[in-house]
């Protein structure tokens, strides 16, 4: 079900929002929610990088455990990410393809968020739609 308007810069049924008081189930589902939302492993590995130097801006109402569980869902989608490309399970036409489509998603969602004033978020909805078209650029380039 829905919490509420999205607090997390992605499309996704389930987010954190600043609004809703949520219990430790609840944030790991939405952890978990958010993690799998990301398609590129750029912005996957760009991702852990700023949740491991703190809460990023915009995202100040999560608490410190809410902000690990975040960092955690963002590890284990990385694991789970890795194995699917070593296992062969995942091919990189299928990976380059669902990359293109998430910057798409990105940008609207980027959007989304400034529309509503929420220009950190909006931001950080940008970074990662850059950082998809400059791994879609890379791919291109090899």
């Amino acid at each position: 079900a829905p919490l509420g308007a999205p607090s997390l810069p992605l499309s996704a049924d389930e987010t954190l929002d600043a609004s809703v008081e949520l219990d430790e189930p609840e944030v790991e589902d939405a952890a978990t929610t958010y993690a799998e939302a990301i398609i590129s492993y750029n912005v996957l590995e760009w991702e852990i990088q700023i949740w491991t130097q703190g809460i990023p801006k915009g995202f100040e109402h999560l608490s410190a455990e809410d902000a690990q569980q975040l960092l955690s869902a963002l590890e284990v989608r990385k694991a789970v990410m890795t194995a699917s490309v070593s296992s062969g399970q995942l091919d990189m036409p299928s990976y380059l393809q669902s990359v293109r489509q998430a910057i798409d998603k990105e940008k609207a969602s980027a959007q989304q968020h400034k529309a509503s004033g929420r220009t950190s978020l909006a931001l950080h909805a940008m970074r990662r739609a850059k950082l998809m078209s400059d791994e879609m650029t890379e791919a291109a380039a090899t």
